[in-house]
């Protein structure tokens, strides 16, 4: 089916608290072949909250597990089976059907519809959004249906096209976008723009943004020259930036709760956990950032103080009432945490950061594909981490003084990878989860990463890619010829 158009996903995706709960339910149109038209502004500011949703929750949860930063809880088994590093494919069913069928489908629309109206920035805003969601898609799946996805009845079972080649067509996809922007237009998203309120300059700083990324996604592989080339090219032309993070707020109110707080709140606080790999590790460099993105053990001997739970070693805990999940530090509530509380219910959902923008031209910078040594980015990256979470400046001051934080302006060009990546990890703690794993992949870094106590991969093996849904391998023959496993690495990831 090609345009779907889901009014009042708002109030839905409340009751979207499960991967693997509830058999999907959509209100779709009755004849996908012959779709009611529908304004733009309703379509356009629904598709963009349906992808917060899978971002800030199915991705979220996924990223925040295997990133290393968060692990499920002695008292509770949700997500006992990813701890393990097992996927099955029925997990992945709702992001991928949800992200096609949903955010996807509506974007397309929206194009559609905009470029038949002459609205050309409408139409860049909706293939922007395409991009940034086939990028995901990609980074977490490797060849997906790109060409022929979208089709509508026309191709009911796409071709899965190579990662290399999903990654040229939504470069193309963000170039023609910025080709129809035009800033001096009056004809633009209005107050239902979720993410910058109708403002085109932001929306091209978006694109230019996520281009980057595009290309530095693509440094270890054949294409690294070329990617290198257009980073040069963008960066000496002066191509503007986010000067901004791209995120999507909400009011706590029911409807508008943020969606990884929705499951908390349905589920209970006490299936997700901080990860020890992250507590010890802010721990260790006195990270303020720790305060707010998790909570002190509130029982226990180790009440007062955060601590964080080895991943995996939830499920050799016996599940007695001695074994309190509080014994431990939960998520905070500027990331979502708390379970009905209403801090963590109007929790923004991150779909990029001010400060992602500036480690990316750090690591432009470090890599010799644009001019400078990459410290002055580096230091505005952890400023705006910092300042993203209401830090003062004074406290990047001290932070960046540890010599472990500190840039390394005078080593290697792999000692500048180093810091830039550990330090994006640490940034994206709670807030960017899925990037942070997508960026452990390609990297290797942290290097610190331990294996889960109880993963059934083996010692120093992690997860490398989801494996494809049930529902797909069902409808779609072309789908078990490129099954991969949760081992089998994608295109990019060349380390």
């Amino acid at each position: 089916m090609k345009k779907i158009f889901k009014l009042g996903i708002i109030l839905m995706a409340a009751s979207m608290l499960n991967t693997s709960c509830k058999k999907e339910s959509f209100d779709i149109n009755q004849n996908p072949n012959s779709p009611e038209k529908v304004e733009l502004s309703y379509v356009f500011p629904n598709a963009v909250q349906y992808t917060g949703y899978i971002m800030g929750n199915y991705f979220q949860i996924w990223g925040g597990i295997w990133g290393q930063y968060w692990t499920q809880g002695p008292t509770a088994g949700q997500y006992k089976a990813w701890d393990r590093y097992e996927q099955t494919n029925t997990d992945i069913n709702r992001p991928w059907s949800q992200m096609y069928a949903g955010a996807l489908s509506d974007f397309d629309y929206v194009e559609t519809e905009a470029l038949a109206q002459g609205n050309k920035n409408y139409a860049a805003c909706a293939k922007i959004m395409k991009a940034y969601c086939f990028q995901y898609m990609t980074d977490v799946w490797g060849d997906i249906p790109f060409n022929e996805a979208l089709k509508g009845a026309s191709i009911l079972n796409p071709s899965y096209d190579k990662q290399v080649d999903v990654y040229k067509g939504i470069e193309l996809m963000l170039l023609n976008a910025i080709s129809l922007i035009d800033l001096n237009s009056d004809q633009h998203p209005g107050t239902e723009d979720v993410l910058f309120g109708g403002d085109m300059h932001h929306w091209l700083e978006f694109a230019n943004t996520l281009r980057l990324k595009v290309y530095l996604r693509q440094a270890y592989t054949s294409e690294a020259n070329r990617c290198k080339d257009s980073v040069m090219a963008m960066t000496t032309r002066g191509d503007e930036f986010l000067s901004t993070d791209v995120s999507i707020a909400y009011s706590g109110a029911q409807g508008m709760k943020n969606p990884l707080n929705s499951t908390i709140s349905a589920l209970g606080d006490y299936n997700l956990l901080a990860s020890a790999t992250i507590i010890d590790s802010m721990s260790s460099m006195n990270d303020p950032r720790r305060d707010i993105l998790f909570k002190a053990a509130s029982t226990g001997t180790a009440k007062g103080q955060f601590l964080g739970l080895q991943q995996g070693a939830g499920e050799n805990y016996p599940t007695t009432s001695s074994t309190a999940h509080t014994n431990w530090s939960l998520l905070g509530a500027a990331v979502g945490g708390g379970q009905n509380q209403a801090d963590g219910a109007a929790a923004n959902v991150y779909l990029m950061t001010y400060s992602e923008t500036y480690y990316l031209l750090a690591e432009a910078c470090a890599r010799g594909w644009a001019i400078g040594d990459g410290s002055v980015e580096y230091d505005e990256a952890v400023n705006g981490s910092f300042s993203q979470w209401g830090l003062a400046p004074a406290d990047v001051v001290t932070y960046l003084q540890d010599s472990r934080a500190a840039y390394p302006k005078s080593g290697s060009q792999a000692d500048k990878l180093k810091s830039i990546i550990t330090q994006k990890w640490y940034s994206f703690c709670g807030s960017q989860n899925i990037e942070a794993w997508i960026e452990h992949r390609r990297t290797g870094y942290p290097d610190f990463f331990k294996s889960s106590v109880s993963s059934t991969l083996g010692t120093g093996i992690f997860p490398a890619r989801f494996v494809l849904p049930s529902d797909e391998l069902t409808r779609n023959p072309k789908a078990a010829a490129i099954s991969k496993t949760i081992t089998d690495k994608v295109w990019w990831d060349q380390n």
